[in-house]
């Protein structure tokens, strides 16, 4: 063979790898943002403030932290010893017995949320799913309550669960 013809042939090859290594990188790069936008998105970054109020729309003390966030596994989070945690709570409310509460989110939230009470007076707890951001105070002297705050994505997936404790002396 003539040594023209393979460098002929050498270079027709460099070319045709040439564009297709160009052809597979520019269908590897994406200029769809949406992936930028789901990790730009302030709800997976920063951990949301929960409050509570009174009837009188004053704020109670209470205490919040992140149970998990981004990364909830539901086998792991069932079931959460809350009552544990609630008798932690060592600031004391006042509240009248059936007195209204209401749970604040202190940012727009793009993802469903739903809210979970449990409440423990001592010797027992209970736990029930809350319709909306309200629910009354009962029983009777010193009642300790947590409110777990669940993130959800479009999939119903947990992507955040947030718990609020708070202790209520009740009048």
């Amino acid at each position: 063979m003539n040594i023209h013809i393979i460098e002929k042939k050498v270079k027709m090859i460099n070319k045709r790898l040439f564009f297709i290594l160009f052809f597979f990188l520019a269908g590897c790069s994406n200029n769809d943002l949406s992936h930028d936008e789901i990790v730009a998105d302030p709800l997976m970054n920063e951990i949301p403030i929960v409050s509570i109020y009174n009837s009188n729309n004053e704020e109670m003390e209470a205490r919040s932290f992140a149970i998990c966030w981004n990364y909830c596994d539901e086998a792991i989070l069932s079931p959460v010893n809350e009552e544990g945690r609630v008798q932690n709570s060592d600031t004391l409310n006042e509240a009248e017995l059936g007195e209204t509460m209401e749970i604040a989110l202190h940012y727009e939230s793009p993802h469903t949320v739903s809210h979970q009470l449990v409440t423990f007076d001592g010797s027992s707890s209970t736990e029930e799913e809350l319709e909306d951001e309200t629910f009354e105070v009962h029983g009777q002297g010193d009642i300790q309550y947590a409110i777990v705050t669940r993130f959800l994505n479009e999939h119903e997936e947990t992507i955040g669960r947030i718990q609020t404790n708070f202790s209520v002396h009740l009048y």
